[in-house]
């Protein structure tokens, strides 16, 4: 039985044979050989390191290659057969329970842990999704959107990130990254509780070398899509990443300007795929969530972000956020201030009840 998958550039189809399922995939012609090697080489890396999660596994041909070609007319049509990875896609939950949140960070750096030894010239290619190329790819893309509000909200949000960017890019690692471990290309079982908890990846057709730090950001973003009103529930998966993958100072003052990166890639380049596949719903019904975790990520100054990321992980504050405590702690003789304490302003504060915000 052969049934047709989703997708947005390939054809992907579900075979169920005798012998288990198996996914066909057809790779848009675009792609070139090498990134397509570099993915077979990846997921075999993986098999043969056995890490905490499923993955595909390349499936060989009569004459064992890993990689076929097959005639389109005129065309050749790289053609691969890969194991089907069980369970059900994270798209399907509405609202992600903070251990699923947490298991989705666990995964993305457990996948950044297992490729971190992983080399393949097909790893250095120009991807639009490699945040590293953000710019050029936004400079490509933005005339896509067409509401010109849009297009300048975009842009801003862009210019605020690659100017953060900028001061910490050099002191970002660089490794093989699956690059899009999020609720699209993860797969889980439900737990106890029925919630659906993530246990495999699917999907290495972003597969690159760029920033580590990029594959926890890509996973934040996708989880904004699911939570519109409360950003710092993906402290939850950054978190998780950490305990996994230690995040150094670059890496936390990077993530959240990655964030909102991401957002604007996803809404220029999802905007730019609806223009030229208009009745395609695989293309046009993403960009309602893509355009929340853009909106989502620019809600949060990047200051208060890193801030926030900082206090979850233990790391105290940033460098020049500490210069600026301490000034203000060297002025209080001024204000004769015998202390200091916190006061919660929130809209839970028992500071704030019955009224006491009057006061």
């Amino acid at each position: 039985e052969v049934r047709e998958l989703g997708s947005h550039q390939d054809r992907n189809f579900r075979i169920d044979t005798p012998d288990g399922r198996r996914v066909l995939k057809v790779a848009n012609r675009g792609w070139g050989r090498p990134a397509l090697e570099a993915q077979n080489a990846a997921l075999l890396h993986l098999a043969q390191s056995s890490p905490a999660f499923a993955a595909p596994v390349p499936v060989a041909a009569p004459d064992g290659s890993l990689l076929l070609e097959a005639a389109d007319g005129d065309d050749l049509l790289p053609v691969r057969l890969l194991t089907y990875v069980e369970g059900t896609p994270l798209t399907s939950t509405r609202h992600l329970a903070p251990q699923v949140v947490a298991d989705l960070g666990r995964l993305s750096a457990l996948a950044s842990a297992a490729l971190a030894d992983f080399d393949h010239p097909g790893l250095d290619r120009v991807v639009q999704w490699d945040l590293r190329q953000a710019g050029p790819v936004l400079a490509a893309l933005l005339g896509s959107i067409t509401d010109p509000d849009r297009r300048a909200l975009v842009a801003d949000c862009a210019a605020r990130a690659t100017e953060r960017l900028v001061e910490v890019a050099d002191r970002l690692r660089v490794q093989a990254i699956h690059g899009d471990v999020t609720d699209d290309n993860v797969v889980g079982h439900p737990d106890e509780a029925g919630r659906l908890r993530p246990d495999g990846i699917i999907d290495f057709g972003d597969l690159t070398r760029s920033w580590l730090v990029s594959d926890i950001a890509v996973t934040v973003s996708s989880i904004l899509r699911h939570e519109p009103d409360d950003p710092f529930v993906a402290l939850e998966a950054v978190r998780a990443f950490h305990e996994v993958v230690p995040l150094d100072d670059a890496d936390v003052a990077a993530l959240w300007p990655l964030v909102v990166l991401r957002g604007a890639t996803l809404v220029a380049s999802g905007e730019h795929q609806a223009a030229l596949d208009p009745d395609n719903p695989l293309v046009t019904e993403p960009l309602e969530g893509e355009w929340r975790i853009l909106h989502t990520a620019r809600t949060v100054d990047l200051d208060l972000a890193e801030a926030a990321v900082r206090t979850a992980l233990g790391m105290g504050p940033a460098p020049r956020h500490a210069e600026a405590l301490a000034a203000v702690a060297a002025a209080a003789p001024l204000f004769e201030v015998a202390g200091w304490s916190v006061v919660d302003l929130s809209a839970t504060s028992p500071h704030l009840h019955s009224g006491r915000f009057l006061d």
